[in-house]
């Protein structure tokens, strides 16, 4: 049986010493920010110690796949060697890359739909 999109993420985050937190509707981070703001995204949290991904709200496995592996991209990237410019596109490439690598392809689609809205 295939695994399912959030499947694959935790085996990823696993492997990769990435802290996972999945929002859920009515949780503290939805009564906190609101619904609203964790609607179709994810959000790099790094401190110190760690590594995390916050994952949203996604109705679409694909975008969620696509948006997490964009922010693992973030965190594999050396910023001081990359344009400003060309931070986003970077962890783009570098998320995708890193999907190939645990053999995951994320869909063209959902991968246009990250550039958009990286470009935000």
């Amino acid at each position: 049986m295939a695994e399912t999109a959030r499947e694959q993420i935790e085996r990823v985050a696993k492997g990769c010493k990435i802290k996972l937190t999945f929002v859920k509707p009515d949780d503290a981070y939805c009564m906190t920010d609101g619904e609203d703001f964790y609607k179709n995204k994810c959000i790099l949290k790094v401190d110190v110690k760690t590594n995390g991904i916050i994952v949203g709200l996604f109705e679409d496995e694909n975008r969620m796949l696509a948006s997490f592996f964009h922010q693992v991209g973030h965190t594999i990237i050396d910023r001081s060697t990359i344009e400003t410019s060309d931070v986003e596109k970077e962890a783009i490439k570098r998320g995708d890359f890193l999907a190939e690598v645990h053999g995951i392809t994320l869909d063209k689609a959902a991968l246009a739909w990250v550039r958009s809205q990286a470009k935000k």
